[in-house]
């Protein structure tokens, strides 16, 4: 995997082709970047030449994403998962440049754009099935890095996430889901499992936020 990483490192400087194109693509790259350097790092691999140069394209990624996060008709599930992709990539290595402020503004993107894309029946305003699973799994996967290092997203992210999953809890509950609207069946993080159709991704958010009320609940 990381000899996959660096030739495209090598083949792909930063501005070069298609691949730097899209601010959401260049995000999910940098979701599964971070993914792997969390999976790979106990093995050792990640040093020296290695490490400095996935650090230096990583920060390339989120200077990249972070001078033109997506408006006006991409500002859906592109935004969020852009947002997402700087907030996953700062939290997981806080030595990038700029991490904290760029850790703080994707935050509040998330702490906005979950509101604003998503109303209170736990629904996505893109009216299709496909892409609230899309935007759920960026949710969730910013809100596991979230609680793993320590920061406390706020109560209506909390509030919204919970009613998206069991939105999604809902549509899959019989079987698979009802498919509305379009969709091009984009995916954030593929471990295998996508069989589920977002009953695995209904579970994990389950699991999380249940949790975590348990961890901060006051003692008596």
């Amino acid at each position: 995997a990381l000899d996959q990483i660096d030739s495209w490192i090598r083949a792909c400087p930063l501005g070069t082709g298609m691949h730097w194109r899209s601010p959401l693509e260049v995000a999910i790259r940098a979701i599964n970047w971070t993914w792997l350097i969390a999976l790979a790092e106990p093995s050792g691999l990640i040093a020296g030449a290695t490490r400095s140069r996935l650090l230096h394209a990583l920060d390339c990624h989120v200077w990249e994403i972070s001078r033109k996060y997506s408006r006006g008709s991409s500002a859906n599930n592109h935004r969020i998962g852009e947002a997402a992709g700087v907030f996953i990539a700062t939290s997981c290595v806080p030595g990038l440049a700029r991490a904290a402020a760029h850790r703080q503004a994707s935050r509040g993107i998330l702490a906005e754009e979950i509101l604003t894309q998503n109303p209170a029946d736990g629904g996505n305003r893109e009216q299709a099935f496909g892409y609230h699973l899309f935007v759920l799994q960026f949710l969730l996967l910013a809100r596991v890095v979230a609680a793993r290092t320590g920061q406390v997203m706020p109560a209506p992210f909390d509030d919204r996430l919970s009613q998206m999953i069991e939105f999604a809890a809902a549509m899959t509950d019989a079987g698979p889901a009802p498919m509305y609207g379009d969709s091009d069946d984009g995916y954030v993080v593929d471990l295998g499992g996508r069989e589920a159709g977002g009953r695995e991704l209904v579970a994990v958010g389950r699991a999380l936020l249940v949790v975590d009320m348990t961890v901060f609940e006051p003692s008596a």
